[in-house]
């Protein structure tokens, strides 16, 4: 996968997880639960992405 891809889906996850109808509070914000569940993790596939 390429830099651009990861960052296509990036941005698709981030979509239909903006769709969640759980919402939860963090740093006084309310944001859907798959949302804010769902944000380190592009960090973790980072560790292990080829373009590194």
């Amino acid at each position: 996968m390429t830099r651009q891809n990861f960052d296509k889906v990036k941005v698709l996850i981030d979509a239909a997880n903006n769709e969640d109808p759980n919402q939860e509070i963090c740093e006084d914000k309310i944001l859907p639960k798959d949302l804010l569940y769902s944000h380190p993790m592009p960090d973790m596939l980072e560790r292990y992405s080829p373009w590194r």
